[in-house]
């Protein structure tokens, strides 16, 4: 019986495609992999030559996973809404948003001001209106992502709304390219600015330089609702999938080696996009690889860890370097201090998932029901928010 209430509990939040989940699960770990380093400390000394080499050096590229994701998940009900009816429901849409993300967001944030109280007195306003990724204002490290997604929530379904009588579904991807057009012009800008101030170039993390992912990601939803059958496994073509992945990996190497900074981050929207893409269509046996559960609990409980980390992570980083200097040899204290770490977050945003997170989507569910629309093979769970 406990087990059946447990998948019922988590269940609500399953239900997609199985890849999507395992997309989502790697995209936290390289993500944690990344933060890691910094947080490890043998006394006084920064974290082991080894946390310079990937996964630990490359999981900023997790967010841009994220972001990718989000797109094609959020898109997906927006457009199906729109090919049925001819127009979407804003208010719902952004309601149903807001349940998902700003209960635990809040209480991550309270939790972190009063973890630091000496450090971060006060919450800042940027990022209770999430507008962090324009002015951090000292809480959580990572709410610049969410700032950057919650600006799309708002922004995609009004851009959509204003141009659904003026342009067919098909021009939409018009309207995509000139907006992408115009994020690489301004990363360009940004790029020049930063050099010629003899700045350092950094990541950036404003909406206007930094939406690709989520652009390419709301392009691959409306492919999904416009050509359904592009994005189901065809054992007639085996490896289209993965053709169009070599492709879009050549592409995004090439403009990569064109100019690392201008165009580094629609080099990853270009390869995460063609992934998901890929691993949509593939008919192999990998299909049951992605069905694993444990990528559908890491999924779904992504959300909680991405801002749990932060605080986890650094706690537990000094905790265990203390106890273990001198005993275990430095690279195993650094890979199973990681492999803790990950299990405490795990751990933590399990508890806080059916504490808070679970009772808000269920109450939004009984509130805010979805629109009735056809399905493509699979449909959003309850999470259906990537974390970032």
């Amino acid at each position: 019986m406990i087990g059946d209430g447990t998948r019922a509990l988590f269940g609500a939040a399953q239900a997609r495609h199985p890849a999507l989940d395992a997309l989502r699960a790697a995209a936290i770990f390289v993500v944690m992999a990344q933060h890691w380093p910094g947080r490890f400390k043998l006394g006084s000394e920064l974290a082991l030559p080894v946390g310079q080499y990937p996964p630990f050096s490359v999981g900023f590229v997790g967010v841009d996973l994220f972001f990718v994701l989000s797109g094609f998940l959020i898109g997906r009900p927006l457009w199906k809404e729109l090919a049925a009816k001819g127009t979407i429901s804003f208010a719902r849409f952004f309601l149903r948003r807001s349940f998902r993300i700003w209960p635990y967001y809040y209480f991550a944030l309270l939790a972190w001001t009063i973890w630091h109280p000496a450090e971060h007195p006060t919450v800042q306003v940027s990022e209770l209106f999430f507008f962090a990724n324009y002015v951090h204002g000292g809480g959580i490290p990572g709410s610049w992502s969410l700032s950057t997604e919650e600006q799309f929530y708002i922004l995609a379904p009004l851009l959509i709304l204003a141009l659904r009588r003026r342009i067919p579904l098909w021009g939409y991807f018009v309207v995509f390219g000139a907006l992408e057009a115009a994020v690489v012009a301004a990363r360009y800008h940004a790029v020049g600015v930063i050099a010629a101030s003899a700045g350092r170039f950094g990541y950036f993390e404003q909406l206007h330089l930094h939406a690709d992912g989520l652009l390419f990601g709301l392009g691959l939803s409306l492919l999904s609702v416009l050509r359904p059958a592009w994005l189901r496994p065809d054992r007639g073509r085996p490896r289209r999938g993965w053709a169009v992945f070599a492709a879009g990996c050549a592409a995004a190497f090439g403009l990569y080696a064109i100019n690392r900074e201008v165009y580094n981050l629609l080099s990853l929207a270009i390869i995460f996009t063609s992934l998901t893409y890929a691993l949509l269509t593939d008919p192999s046996r990998l299909q049951k690889l992605w069905r694993w559960r444990g990528f559908q609990t890491f999924s779904m409980l992504s959300f909680g860890m991405y801002l749990n980390q932060f605080l986890v992570l650094a706690e537990f980083g000094r905790f265990w370097g203390r106890v273990t200097r001198g005993v275990l040899p430095p690279n195993l204290a650094f890979f199973l201090g990681f492999a803790l770490g990950v299990a405490l977050c795990c751990a933590l945003a399990a508890i806080t998932y059916v504490l808070i997170e679970h009772p808000f989507l269920m109450l939004r569910d009984r509130r805010l029901k979805p629109p009735q629309l056809a399905d493509l093979g699979w449909k959003p769970g309850a999470a259906d928010q990537p974390a970032s």
